[in-house]
C-alpha cells in the first residue's frame, strides 16, 4: 500500500513538473530562430573579420547580416506554430502548405530535429 501511495504521489508531481515546464511559442521559435542563424553562419565570426578588411566591405557585411536576420525573424514568426498537449509540446513548421513537426518541448527546452534543413530562407522560399 505504501509503495502504491509513493508512486502516485511521485507520479503527480511528475505530471506537475512537466505541467509547469512546458516551453512557450516564443521559445519554441526562439531555438529555431538559433538553429538557423547558426546554419546560415551569422554569428561573430564575420564580425571578428571586419577589422581585417576595408571600411565599404565591412558595411556590406553588416548589411547582409541585418537583411538576413531580418528575413529569418520574419519567416519563422509567420511559418513556425506550436502544438501544446500540457504536458509537452511540438515544434511545426507550415511549409508549401503542409505542416510539419520538426521538434519538440518538454521541461522548459526545445529539442529541433532534422525537419529544420526544410527551411530555406532565401528568395524562392517555398515557406508560408
Amino acid at each position: 500500500m505504501q509503495k502504491k501511495r509513493f508512486a502516485l504521489i511521485f507520479l503527480l508531481v511528475f505530471v506537475f513538473v512537466l505541467l509547469l515546464s512546458n516551453p512557450s511559442l516564443e521559445e519554441h521559435k526562439l531555438e529555431v530562430k538559433e538553429r538557423i542563424y547558426k546554419r546560415e553562419q551569422v554569428n561573430a565570426e564575420q564580425m571578428q573579420n571586419l577589422q581585417n578588411i576595408n571600411n565599404w566591405a565591412a558595411t556590406g557585411i553588416l548589411l547582409n547580416n541585418y537583411f538576413l536576420i531580418e528575413n529569418i525573424n520574419h519567416l519563422v514568426d509567420s511559418a513556425i506554430s506550436q502544438t501544446n498537449y500540457f504536458l509537452f509540446s511540438l515544434t511545426q513548421c507550415k511549409s508549401k502548405g503542409n505542416i510539419s513537426t520538426i521538434g519538440i518541448g518538454i521541461f522548459g527546452h526545445v529539442f529541433i530535429w532534422d525537419g529544420l534543413r526544410e527551411i530555406s530562407i532565401h528568395k524562392d522560399s517555398s515557406l508560408i
